[in-house]
């Protein structure tokens, strides 16, 4: 939350996801994109998709995979946030 206020985010949703056990959890894409469609962000901001650590590189994955489905059910409207993606290391 403090790391949400300083980057001056004004809300912040966190999921109980299990931990190490990410890429088993089928629904994240659609919880991601609905996040995505109600925020209606300029940018998402997401670990990139070669990452080692499991739950990185599922997350990576689950938020490219959302992004595409914001996209393509958007294609008329002004919901379409720049993907950026990052190495965490």
């Amino acid at each position: 939350q403090q790391a949400a206020k300083l980057l001056g985010l004004s809300s912040l949703q966190c999921w109980s996801e299990p931990d190490r056990s990410l890429e088993q959890s089928h629904d994240l894409p659609e919880k991601i994109a609905a996040a995505i469609t109600d925020m209606q962000p300029a940018s998402v901001f997401f670990p990139g998709p070669l990452e080692i650590h499991p739950d990185h590189r599922a997350a990576g994955i689950a938020v490219w995979s959302a992004l595409q489905r914001v996209y393509l059910s958007n294609l008329q409207n002004d919901i379409k946030p720049e993907a950026v993606s990052y190495e965490i290391g």
